[in-house]
């Protein structure tokens, strides 16, 4: 096990219980969900990334709204396609 694995797995302990049981949006919409912002501040910590920097919110924000962009994820539906073209 290495130093980063062992803080990586301590962090997840550490947040376990705050993010384990929260309510979140469909996976389609987790370009909006804040929740999941949440959850994607701590794995970036766990990867060793400062989930303040700005770069590194703008980097997961772009990631998220891809993921969301695509046909097999928001199943092309109308709502969904219309909140993304306004995110």
């Amino acid at each position: 096990n290495t130093p980063e694995a062992k803080r990586a797995g301590e962090l997840a302990d550490r947040n376990f219980e705050r993010l384990a049981w929260m309510m979140l949006e469909p996976l389609a919409l987790c370009f909006r969900d804040e929740r999941r912002r949440q959850i994607d501040s701590v794995v970036a910590e766990m990867l060793g990334l400062d989930p303040s920097d700005s770069i590194i919110r703008e980097m997961l924000a772009h990631y998220r709204l891809l993921f969301c962009r695509e046909p097999n994820v928001n199943g092309r539906q109308k709502s969904i396609v219309q909140a993304l073209a306004s995110a």
